[in-house]
């Protein structure tokens, strides 16, 4: 009886000691970024114990004893169990949609801090299932209105409240205001046709807003990391209201200035819809084709040219944006003809070569002038935009032509544009220029058919003015055709409406 109790005696002590050295163990266990995406799991020596990915970019982790809480910026954050093998088990998911890139605690709370400066809390109470709360307010401060963030566990759908209890709020909250939406976060999946296209974790309704947030990688600055980190930019690229919906889908049209590309997060919101007209985004990675007709209903004319009836002053441009604010592109502008005793000809082709941004433009444009009578001669010029390229801008475009005879450069044409917005899908638009062969000026509106700027997107234009056209021999004394020269010329002048289309894709 004595041996037993002795044996029982040794058994507990060895179980107390192993049970301490299995503790000790698990709490001298440290988790360490090995990458982008993924995590590794040492012991108090270093030694590898377990590697694991996880699928979105890490942006922070933290570790209280055997439960670690990753930061994935748009994916929220990640909650694990280190004691399962034979690696880590998700427990739950919490504040997913917001763009987690830091975390920290005070032993009972847990600090959730976003890219935007947002802040959450979660009680841990039970670390394993951390429970959003209120940030304590400072004196006199008053509570929040919006409630604390929804916390969905791993694998779980998200749910909606009953439209009753949604509508009673919303009237409780804001009777005169706009309804505020009651969508989760989307996903982008289109954009087609001046529109956009999102799935959502949770029906949509017509009339809920969202903001488009870019999901482009850009470097991080880590210092601690070993490689280089790339996460979600997560930058606001502007609003769209949701005209279309069914089910868990919808759509919307694309206002004036709003970016969005697949994969791009939709975070849904109860502000107003905002389309900045004056100064909207540029969209990169995009064709452009603009073409405008003048027919010109001639008058008159100069010199011993006799005009009889029409003319025609055009302009044609195919331009492509790329990823980076580069642009080239080729133009025909302008494209003049005109009629009298006989047929003239006057045009430019230019190549177009420009650092392309947002709000500005620079670049070169070398050519040449083409001409029936008058002889070709090559051009060399420059191209200017300041502001937006659809909405308040001035465009310019300036060539000089190398003379043959002389081996100088002469001025050849300018043209210049002012766009002004007067409305949401409505600018104002002035235009003109002018060279010893042509010249013209016209005021009128163009229109946002369909579309805010970026593929899909139709603009046409009117406008009404006068021009003036003509093919001639500018300096006869020096031409080899000297007789032809001085009997060959037209040229034509009078009113002129101008009809045009830009399209995007």
């Amino acid at each position: 009886m004595i041996r037993l109790k002795k044996t029982l005696a040794l058994l507990s002590t060895l179980a107390v000691v192993l049970a301490l050295m299995l503790g000790s163990a698990a709490a001298a266990r440290s988790v360490r970024i090995a990458g982008p995406q993924t995590l590794q799991l040492v012991d108090e020596t270093g030694q590898l114990q377990t590697e694991w990915a996880i699928a979105a970019t890490i942006q922070d982790v933290l570790q209280l004893d055997n439960i670690l809480y990753v930061a994935c910026g748009p994916q929220g954050v990640l909650v694990f169990d280190l004691t399962t093998s034979p690696q880590p088990a998700l427990l739950e998911r919490i504040a997913e949609g917001r763009n987690v890139v830091k975390l920290a605690h005070n032993g009972q709370s847990l600090l959730v801090v976003a890219a935007d400066f947002a802040a959450l809390t979660y009680s841990l109470a039970d670390p394993r299932q951390p429970v959003p709360t209120a940030i304590p307010l400072p004196a006199g401060g008053a509570p929040s209105s919006a409630g604390p963030p929804r916390t969905v566990a791993a694998g779980q759908p998200l749910t909606i409240p009953s439209p009753a209890s949604a509508a009673q709020r919303e009237l409780t909250l804001n009777p005169e205001g706009p309804r505020a939406p009651q969508a989760g976060w989307a996903r982008v999946t289109a954009v087609r046709g001046g529109s956009v296209a999102i799935v959502s974790s949770v029906p949509v309704q017509i009339g809920d807003r969202f903001v488009v947030r870019s999901q482009r990688r850009v470097k991080v600055s880590a210092p601690t990391a070993e490689h280089p980190l790339y996460a979600p930019s997560n930058r606001a690229m502007g609003m769209f209201v949701v005209t279309q919906t069914s089910g868990f889908t919808a759509s919307g049209p694309l206002p004036r200035g709003t970016v969005a590309a697949v994969g791009d997060l939709a975070e849904p919101t109860p502000a107003p819809l905002r389309a900045p007209k004056v100064a909207p985004r540029l969209w990169y990675g995009m064709g452009r084709f603009s073409a405008t007709v003048r027919p010109v209903i001639e008058v008159g004319g100069f010199s011993s040219s006799v005009s009889s009836g029409l003319g025609l002053l055009s302009d044609v441009t195919f331009e492509y944006y790329f990823r980076v604010p580069i642009k080239l592109g080729v133009q025909l502008a302008p494209l003049g003809l005109v009629t009298g005793d006989r047929t003239g000809f006057s045009g430019e082709l230019r190549a177009l070569l420009a650092f392309s941004s947002s709000y500005f433009e620079l670049g070169i444009e070398p050519g040449v002038e083409v001409h029936v009578i008058e002889q070709t001669r090559f051009l060399v010029g420059y191209g200017m935009r300041l502001g937006s390229l659809d909405g308040l801008n001035l465009i310019l475009h300036n060539a000089y032509a190398l003379m043959t005879s002389t081996g100088r450069l002469e001025f050849a044409s300018m043209t210049g544009e002012i766009n002004i917005p007067v409305a949401s899908r409505f600018n104002l638009y002035i235009t003109g220029g002018g060279s010893a062969y042509w010249g013209y000026g016209t005021l009128g509106l163009k229109y946002f058919l369909r579309g805010g700027g970026g593929p899909g997107t139709v603009i046409v234009q009117s406008a009404v003015g006068g021009a003036y056209l003509s093919d001639h021999c500018q300096n006869s004394s020096f031409s080899t055709r000297t007789n032809f020269c001085q009997s060959a010329q037209v040229s034509g002048v009078g009113p002129a409406i101008a009809l045009g289309v830009d399209a995007r894709f």
